[in-house]
């Protein structure tokens, strides 16, 4: 008999997750080709957090903020050195049916070579693009952002094009396993294109991750919520429509 407080729709997505788990138990490493493994391929400041903050909100996702996970490394050595350790999330991570990963310094064009490893065949890449308008405005208010690859707009917009090429081009060639998706298109329908998402990776839609769209889509939010901007996130990814004045716009889309 299942506990009062016992959640049906986490448990929906954790069977869909764990189809292939069933010889496994609670704390052994799960081999690659019997979990799942996303990664978001993005660049500085183009909706990565927002994004993977959707998949962080599954209750099977190994996403680095995740609460527990996050506790433990945090005091296994001095000032949280744990986290920062690739053999800390070697030993952690296989035991997740679901592992996500986000990175804002590969360049789509190198994940080919992980979309053809034999040992990873449940892989899938989601490919995040956005207006290099929005990019370049959120950037400009960074301070750590001073460097040519950070600051430079043409070599982002040529990065850009290529990862939109590579990416339309390992579409073809791996069928169901890389998705692109605008940045844009998550904040003005986050409810149709999380849908898209949650159907290319082969999981069900759940109310604490449409909980987390509904907040992160109000207009009237408090830096309490989720989020750390009050505004809506479709107000967010167009923010340079009125920061940015026009000699900055057209520096970008030259």
């Amino acid at each position: 008999k299942e506990p009062p407080d016992f959640n049906k729709t986490n448990a929906t997505v954790i069977k869909a997750t764990n189809c292939n788990l069933i010889p496994f138990r609670v704390g052994d490493s799960i081999p690659p080709q019997n979990a799942r493994q996303i990664l978001i391929a993005t660049t500085w400041r183009s909706g990565s957090s927002f994004t993977g903050d959707i998949f962080q909100h599954l209750p099977v996702s190994s996403l680095k903020k995740n609460a527990r996970v996050y506790e433990v490394c945090r005091f296994l050595l001095p000032n949280g050195a744990a986290c920062q350790m690739p053999e800390f999330y070697q030993a952690v991570c296989p035991l997740f049916p679901l592992q996500l990963m986000k990175t804002v310094r590969l360049r789509v064009e190198y994940t080919a070579e992980l979309l053809a490893d034999p040992e990873l065949p449940n892989l899938k890449v989601i490919a995040l693009i956005r207006d290099p308008r929005g990019t370049m405005n959120s950037r400009s208010r960074l301070k750590w952002c001073v460097n040519i690859h950070c600051d430079n707009v043409v070599k982002l917009c040529d990065e850009l094009d290529q990862d939109i090429t590579v990416a339309y081009n390992l579409r073809e060639k791996y069928p169901g396993r890389v998705h692109l998706v605008r940045y844009e298109d998550l904040s003005t329908n986050p409810y149709g294109n999380v849908d898209k998402l949650f159907d290319f990776v082969g999981l069900p839609q759940n109310p604490v991750v449409e909980k987390f769209i509904k907040n992160q889509t109000r207009t009237d939010r408090s830096r309490q919520d989720f989020g750390s901007d009050p505004h809506g996130s479709e107000a967010i990814a167009f923010a340079w429509r009125k920061k940015m004045n026009i000699d900055e716009i057209q520096k970008v889309q030259a």
